[in-house]
């Protein structure tokens, strides 16, 4: 994979390196060579411990020890300096392009009008980079101009286009320039003017530059081939494209490393989606930002150097070495039993990398491995998965402690039995054949379980004021070592403390209580064992009545409301309904009659027996069976206020509840889905209802 990397350099004091494109690491061995995209050589070696050394180190550090080296710039390969001399490249003047401190006619490199234009420091920047490779012996360099069009410059002054030069210093006009820089100083905007002139006129192509620089580097196939990319503006539309078959694509294929130079602020810079970012990218060459075009020389002349080396043991994470020279020195974490891959990374400015690695052997005792950590429920059990392992395949015994809860102390997977909440650690250890032992802890958690009613019993049938109710709950908890105790809330604002028998966690609470009002009471227990679990059970409604508390009667009409009818919840309309209620002298039933006539809905209420009448305040409820239209077994209840009682409110209200005797089954509810106990909110459309005292 082919690294891309990006930096910018300008002219406030900025520091300038040339970033070059990195090369395929090379494949894992020590040592290990690679070549930078300048040419320069690359060396990286593991010199310490030997590789396949056998170290009898408790897991402890591992120092590695070796060196790095990098070699001289350029030393073989081939150059192409492609260079921008579209228009644009004369738009900007006046500035030091030689760098001497100056704005003067020696900043005008190629003689035209203009002193100090992007394109006289364009020719600087490539006339610093030619002379810096001029010693290097195998190296070759030539030159593209492109404009709209693009052209190989003739390099020579001999007979026909020589595309490259080399050794690049030459001077074979005789006039003290090397043929390279006299190249470059004929530059103009829009042609090379220098040996066999050539016009490439004023557009910004980059197929064409690109094609230019293909068909160049044709008869170097399968050498190193580096072009240095420089251009000052956008490409004209139309005249980039990617993929399959481009110009760009084929340079990819020929393994042509493209490095591509951003000069000054209208060139796009080096984001990821640039021209000049994506032509680096697919030829594995870097992009430079240049924002003031008089750095350029500099940019370009300066070699790539080593970043630093980094090392990892067993694919950790990598530390980075220190360097004193070309010698390296890394500390890395302790060794593992067996096999261990020490692998070191040369990184150079340039993003090329180089990889060597060693495998050495740890010679260790057992470890242990306790696993966990383990959550169970009083009552259950857990298996443990310890293990062990010996780098030699020796074979362990195990130990775990303390086994008090343990199926086995001596086998790896024991069930541990959680008889009641708890925490504690376990050290399980293994023990090699020579008496070398590991060691690991795992902690055991025993979460507590609440207990279960299971039951609660209390009279099913409507109780005088002043008589005793018993409440009877039954329990059950898997903690067996758990104790209980039971509060019951009798519904009239008391609760009482219940008297508990149990055995193992299980046993039942009871309570009594007298109720001073009558009422349609609910009651809770509520079970809790002594780490603070609890459960609660509601009981259905105990009534509560007073048979010296009253009648109630009523009659007249109400609105029934859509819903109200379940057979046909779109019914609704008058329903007319007439009652009375009481307790006779001595009795546990009220007597009376009541009548509900919905015609809407074809429903005719009469009611044959009453089971009980409670009148609580202002709200009576009465409750019974009877028949629709003369025939069936039905249940009702009948709730209703007195809005002139006290605390009625002002408004008399009604409820009527019908349901099937045997199945359920709701027929008719005026307020379906509410609670048994909620307070009526039909108001009458006609008639009363009167509570009497």
């Amino acid at each position: 994979m082919r690294n891309l990397l990006w930096r910018r350099a300008g002219a406030a004091g900025l520091t300038a390196a040339l970033l070059l494109g990195t090369s395929l690491p090379a494949l894992a061995a020590n040592p290990a060579s690679g070549t930078a995209t300048t040419g320069q050589s690359l060396h990286l070696e593991i010199t310490s411990p030997a590789n396949g050394s056998i170290l009898n180190l408790p897991p402890g550090d591992l120092t590695v020890s070796g060196l790095a080296q990098i070699g001289p710039l350029t030393e073989s390969g081939n150059v192409l300096y492609v260079v921008d001399v579209s228009g644009s490249t004369n738009s900007v003047r006046n500035m030091d392009c030689n760098g001497d401190g100056s704005i003067n006619n020696l900043d005008n490199l190629n003689s035209d009008p203009y002193i100090g234009t992007v394109l006289d420091c364009e020719i600087a920047g490539v006339i610093a980079l030619n002379q810096s490779l001029a010693g290097s012996p195998g190296a070759e360099a030539g030159l593209v101009a492109f404009g709209s069009v693009s052209a190989t410059a003739d390099i020579s002054p001999a007979a026909g286009d020589q595309l490259f030069l080399s050794p690049l210093g030459v001077d074979l006009t005789g006039n003290g320039i090397p043929d390279m820089e006299d190249v470059a100083r004929s530059l103009q905007s829009g042609a090379i003017t220098a040996f066999t002139p050539k016009s490439v006129s004023v557009g910004t192509h980059y197929n064409n530059a690109l094609t230019s620089v293909r068909n160049t580097f044709a008869s170097k196939a399968g050498e190193t081939n580096i072009a240095y990319f420089l251009s000052d503006g956008q490409p004209t539309p139309g005249s980039f494209t990617t993929g399959a078959g481009s110009p760009l694509s084929d340079l990819a294929t020929a393994g042509v490393t493209v490095n591509t130079f951003s000069v000054g602020t209208s060139a796009g810079g080096c984001g990821p989606a640039t021209p000049l970012a994506v032509i680096a990218a697919t030829t594995g060459g870097t992009c430079t930002e240049v924002t003031d075009p008089s750095d350029l020389a500099d940019v370009l002349v300066q070699p790539a150097t080593i970043d630093q080396v980094q090392v990892s043991l067993n694919g950790g994470a990598a530390v980075t070495a220190s360097l004193a020279g070309t010698a390296w020195t890394a500390d890395l974490g302790g060794l593992v039993p067996g096999a261990n891959s020490v692998v070191a990374t040369l990184l150079v400015s340039d993003g090329t990398t180089v990889t060597a690695d060693i495998t050495v052997y740890g010679n260790v005792g057992p470890s242990a491995e306790a696993g966990g950590p383990y959550t169970l429920t009083e009552g259950s059990s857990a298996s443990l998965t310890g293990s062990g392992n010996d780098p030699n395949g020796d074979p362990l015994t195990y130990l775990w402690s303390p086994a008090a809860h343990l199926s086995s102390a001596a086998s790896p997977n024991p069930l541990y039995h959680g008889v009641d909440d708890a925490m504690e650690t376990l050290t399980l250890t293994v023990t090699d054949p020579h008496g070398l032992t590991g060691s690991d802890t795992a902690d055991v958690t025993v979460l507590n379980l609440s207990p279960a009613i299971t039951s609660l019993a209390l009279p099913a049938d409507p109780q005088p004021v002043g008589t005793s109710v018993t409440a009877t709950a039954h329990f059950t908890d898997p903690g067996t070592l758990d104790t209980h105790s039971a509060l019951i809330d009798w519904g009239d604002g008391t609760s009482s403390a219940g008297a508990v028998s149990e055995v193992g966690g299980s046993g039942s609470a009871h309570a009594t209580h007298s109720y001073s009002a009558a009422g349609i009471y609910t009651v809770t227990v509520t079970t809790t064992d002594d780490d603070g679990g609890s459960a609660s059970a509601t009981s259905a409604h105990v009534v509560i009545y007073d048979p010296d508390g009253g009648f109630v009667t009523g009659g007249g009409w109400i609105q029934s409301p859509p819903g109200a009818y379940l057979p046909d919840p779109t019914a609704s309309g008058r329903a007319n309904f007439g009652f009375n209620a009481k307790y006779k002298n001595g009795a546990s039933t009220p007597t009376g009659s009541t009548e509900f006539q919905f015609k809407a809905g074809d429903l005719n209420l009469h009611v044959s027996a009453y089971d009980w009448l409670v009148i609580h305040g202002p709200l009576a409820q009465v409750t019974g069976s009877g028949t629709i239209n003369g025939g069936g077994e039905y249940r009702f209840m009948l709730t209703v206020i007195d809005g002139q009682a006290t605390g009625g409110g002002g408004v008399d209200r009604f409820r009527m509840q019908i349901w099937e005797a045997e199945s359920g089954v709701v027929i008719y509810d005026t307020q379906p889905g509410a609670p048994d106990t909620a307070d009526p909110i039909t108001e009458l459309s006609g008639g009363s209802i009167k509570i009497h005292s």
